[in-house]
C-alpha cells in the first residue's frame, strides 16, 4: 500500500392549527400550516440557512406571513434540551418539524413526535441511525437531505487546491464534523496537535513531516467564534488552509470548497412545502447536495505569499478581494 498524502486526524392548502409563539400574519388571516424548527444551535447561526428555506418553500407555494407560520425552539447549544423542545413542538401540534444539520435533533424530532412529519439535514447516514428504511423510500415520518460528499467532490477539492498550492503534497485534515463533537468543544490547536502526537506515537518508524497545508472539515453551523479560532490558527501558523463552507472564507480563511447551506435548505423547503400539500415523508426520497460553491480570499492569499492563478479565479463562485 502507498503511502497516504492525506492523513485523517481527527464528524396545499388545507386548514391547519396555528400554535402559541408562533410568528402569525397580521390581520383576519385564515388558518394556515405552522412549520415547527428544532434547533440545535444559537439564532444567529441559522440565518443562512433560513435564506435559502424561505426561497425554498416560496417556489412550493408557501410565504412565511401569508399562508404559513414558522415556530422556533433552540437549545443555545445545550443539546440536553432537545428532548424536552422537541416534546413541546409535538405538543404544539405543528404541521412539520425542520431541524437543523445534526443527527442528534433529528432523532430527538422523531421520537417525540412520529405523527408529525420531520425534515432533517445531516453529515451522518440516515440509514444507520435510523432516520429512514433506505435512501430511495424512507418510509415513517422523516426524510430530508443527507450532506455526503461523494469520490467527484473530494477530487474537485484536491484540483482546486493544487492550483492553489501546486508543490504541496502532503496535506493534514481535520474533521470537527458537528457542535456535539469533542474537537468543537476544545481548543482546535490542541485538538490538532495532540493528533499530530498521536499519528507518531502510533507510527513510531514514520517521520512526520512539517504541516505544510491543513483541510478541515466542519459541521455548516461550527459557531462563529470557533471559525474565526480555526482561521487565526492558520493564519498565525502561516499555513495555506482549505475549508468546505463559504462562511470560513468570507471571515479570512484562504479557501472554501464546498456545498451551498444556501442551495440545500431551498430544496428542505421545497420538500417542506411538499409534505404541507398531504406527500408523506415516507415517499420523499433523501436528497443529496446538488450544488458546490469555492469562495477564494485574495487578501489572505497575498499574506501567505500565494498567487492566485486566472483559472482558479476563473472556477470560483466567488473572489474575495
Amino acid at each position: 500500500m502507498k503511502r497516504r498524502d492525506f492523513i485523517a486526524l481527527i464528524g396545499g392548502a388545507a386548514t391547519w392549527p396555528l400554535v402559541a409563539g408562533a410568528q402569525t400574519p397580521r390581520g383576519d388571516a385564515p388558518s394556515q400550516p405552522v412549520i415547527g424548527f428544532l434547533n440545535n444551535l444559537a439564532q444567529e447561526q441559522w440565518q443562512p440557512a433560513m435564506t435559502g428555506f424561505r426561497q425554498g418553500l416560496s417556489e412550493a407555494g408557501y410565504v412565511e406571513g401569508q399562508n404559513a407560520a414558522f415556530t422556533f425552539r433552540w437549545t443555545e447549544g445545550q443539546s440536553d434540551r432537545l428532548p424536552e423542545l422537541a416534546a413541546d413542538l409535538a405538543a404544539a401540534a405543528v404541521s412539520v418539524i425542520v431541524t437543523s444539520a445534526d443527527t442528534a435533533t433529528a432523532l430527538a424530532a422523531r421520537a417525540a413526535a412520529p405523527s408529525i412529519p420531520v425534515v432533517f439535514m445531516t453529515q451522518a447516514d440516515p440509514v444507520r441511525f435510523g432516520l429512514v428504511a433506505s435512501l430511495d423510500q424512507p418510509g415513517g415520518n422523516a426524510t430530508g437531505m443527507y450532506l455526503t460528499k461523494s469520490v467527484v467532490d473530494v477530487s474537485t477539492r484536491t484540483q482546486l487546491w493544487r492550483l492553489l498550492v501546486p508543490d504541496t503534497k502532503v496535506y493534514h485534515r481535520i474533521e470537527i464534523l458537528d457542535a456535539d463533537s469533542v474537537a468543537a468543544k476544545t481548543d482546535p490547536e490542541a485538538a490538532f496537535a495532540f493528533n499530530l502526537d498521536s499519528a507518531r506515537r502510533n507510527n513510531p518508524h514514520v517521520i512526520i513531516p512539517p504541516v505544510r497545508a491543513i483541510m478541515i472539515d466542519c459541521g455548516p453551523f461550527l459557531d462563529q467564534s470557533r471559525r474565526n479560532q480555526l482561521v487565526s490558527l492558520a493564519a498565525r501558523h502561516g499555513i495555506p488552509t482549505m475549508y468546505d463552507w463559504r462562511v470560513f472564507a468570507e471571515e479570512g480563511g484562504l479557501i472554501s470548497y464546498g456545498i451551498s447551506i444556501a442551495e440545500s435548505y431551498a430544496q428542505i423547503g421545497r420538500t417542506t412545502g411538499e409534505m404541507l400539500k398531504g406527500r408523506s415523508p415516507g415517499d420523499i426520497p433523501v436528497l443529496k447536495p446538488t450544488k458546490f460553491e469555492t469562495v477564494v480570499n485574495l487578501k489572505t492569499a497575498a499574506q501567505l505569499g500565494l498567487a492566485v492563478p486566472p483559472e482558479l479565479r476563473a472556477r470560483a463562485d466567488k473572489v474575495i478581494d
